[in-house]
């Protein structure tokens, strides 16, 4: 996504990969706090009601929350995106 030059956020509950990440030299900035995607709360807070969010990506070890997430996520308020 940073070759494409899209913003994106990035959730993880893993405080070493969020280390990592902030390490990385990404061309767009990649704000990652350190959350557990499970609770929607996490995801509000990240952006996914933002006009300019265009998709969510859930890769947990976790299907089931893999899941949920992906099929909340048309759930939450849409009604500014174009």
């Amino acid at each position: 996504m940073s070759d494409d030059l899209t913003p994106t956020a990035v959730l993880d509950s893993d405080t070493e990969r969020i280390k990592a990440l902030r390490l990385r030299n990404y061309r767009v900035t990649m704000p990652g706090p350190c959350a557990d995607v499970s609770l929607p709360q996490h995801l509000l807070d990240a952006g996914v009601q933002h006009p300019r969010c265009k998709a969510v990506v859930v890769l947990t070890g976790n299907d089931e929350v893999n899941l949920k997430i992906s099929e909340g996520y048309d759930l939450f308020d849409h009604r500014y995106r174009r």
